[in-house]
C-alpha cells in the first residue's frame, strides 16, 4: 500500500488547499483541460514554427509562404502534417469539450 494515495478524497482536498483552485476537482475536469493543453500545444507549434503560413507550392520544386519566403520540400511536408494535425485535434478537441461541460452540468444537478 502506497504511503500517499494520489486519488483518495482526502489526499485531493488537502491538495487543493495548498494550490487553490488549480487543482481539478474530478477527473472530467482533468481531461478537459488536458485536452484544451494539448490543442494549444499543437496551434502555438504551427503559430511559432509557421508564422507565413499556409506554405504552398509556387512553380517547380519550389515552395512559398504568404510572405514570399522560400521553403523546402521538406519544410513544406512538416507544414501539411502539422496542419493536419491541427484539424484532426480541433475535430477531438470542440465536440470532447462540449460533451464533457454537458456532462459536468448534469452530474452537477
Amino acid at each position: 500500500m502506497p504511503l500517499v494515495d494520489l486519488f483518495s478524497s482526502r489526499t485531493a482536498n488537502a491538495v487543493r488547499k495548498v494550490f487553490g483552485r488549480c487543482v481539478p476537482a474530478s477527473k472530467v475536469e482533468l481531461l478537459e483541460r488536458t485536452l484544451l493543453a494539448v490543442f494549444l500545444c499543437v496551434f502555438f507549434y504551427g503559430f511559432v514554427m509557421y508564422p507565413d503560413a499556409p506554405i504552398k507550392p509556387c512553380g517547380e520544386a519550389a515552395y512559398c509562404g504568404r510572405g514570399g519566403t522560400l521553403r523546402s520540400e521538406a519544410e513544406f511536408r512538416a507544414f501539411r502534417r502539422w496542419e493536419v494535425t491541427f484539424v484532426v485535434t480541433v475535430m477531438i478537441v470542440i465536440p470532447s469539450g462540449f460533451f464533457l461541460s454537458r456532462y459536468k452540468k448534469k452530474k452537477g444537478s
